[in-house]
């Protein structure tokens, strides 16, 4: 492993420890399922919508900052 890993490990393995505080709006699979399953996505926008939240905020807790 070089050195220039380091950081973005550690930085990585820190955000995957704290997400709640990291993430101001979390969204995940399970939440997505009730949803279909209670009928709460009226349209693909609002379900699309939800799976940008996922992506966004994995961006957040797993891609550094510095890259």
């Amino acid at each position: 492993m070089t050195n220039d890993l380091v950081p973005c490990i550690i930085l990585s393995l820190t955000r995957m420890l704290q997400p709640r505080s990291i993430i101001q709006n979390p969204m995940d699979m399970a939440t997505m399922l009730q949803r279909v399953d209670s009928g709460q996505y009226f349209t693909c926008s609002g379900f699309l919508q939800d799976i940008d939240l996922i992506v966004t905020n994995a961006k957040v807790c797993f891609v550094p900052s510095f890259i």
